[in-house]
This record gives C-alpha cells, sequence and structure tokens, in this order.
C-alpha cells in the first residue's frame, strides 16, 4: 500500500515556491538509523497557506518489510548546482555547488 507523507509547511516568500525543489529521501535504516539503499521522490505542491507557508505531498511504494525512514530535503534550484545529494547515508542531502 502506498505511503502518503505529507511534508511540513515551509515559509518562504508569498508565492508559490520557484527557487528551491522538495524531494523525500526514503528507504531502508541500519541499526543506526542511518538511511541505506535509499531512493529519492519527488514532492509536488499541493497547497500555499496565508504567511508564504506550502504544502507538499509525494507517494512511495512501501516495497518490503522491516525498518524504514524517511527525511525531506529542500534544495535550490540554480544554474550552478553541480548534484544535489547522494542519496543515502550521512550525506544525503549534502548540496555541491560549482565554483566557476
Amino acid at each position: 500500500m502506498p505511503a502518503s507523507p505529507s511534508t511540513p509547511t515551509s515559509p518562504s516568500a508569498t508565492s508559490p515556491p520557484t527557487t528551491s525543489r522538495s524531494r523525500l529521501v526514503h528507504g531502508r535504516v541500519d541499526a543506526e538509523d542511518d538511511l541505506v539503499d535509499s531512493a529519492v521522490a519527488p514532492l509536488r505542491l499541493v497547497e500555499s497557506y496565508d504567511g508564504g507557508r506550502h504544502r507538499f505531498d509525494g507517494d512511495i511504494g512501501l516495497g518490503r518489510p522491516g525498518p524504514f525512514g524517511y527525511t525531506v530535503r529542500v534544495v535550490p534550484k540554480h544554474g550552478l548546482l553541480v548534484a544535489t545529494a547522494e542519496p543515502g547515508g550521512r550525506r544525503a542531502g549534502v548540496t555541491l555547488w560549482s565554483t566557476a
């Protein structure tokens, strides 16, 4: 059965966010609660609220039993962005910028 995590609202300008992407990093967790064998799923903007707050939703399938973890990443949209993240472990969500 697909899970539908609802991410926390995020403060931003009063219009929908256009300078960032929201993503769900999810997968199996190890004994230290680190994500392993993780995947990244996009989150979609579904509602905007007063004060520049927005709600994002996403759907993922839970294909196997066992420990499961997830985290939400908000990454910038920018031409100098080289990579948004390694998909798992302690570096999940690291943003790398070009020096050029």
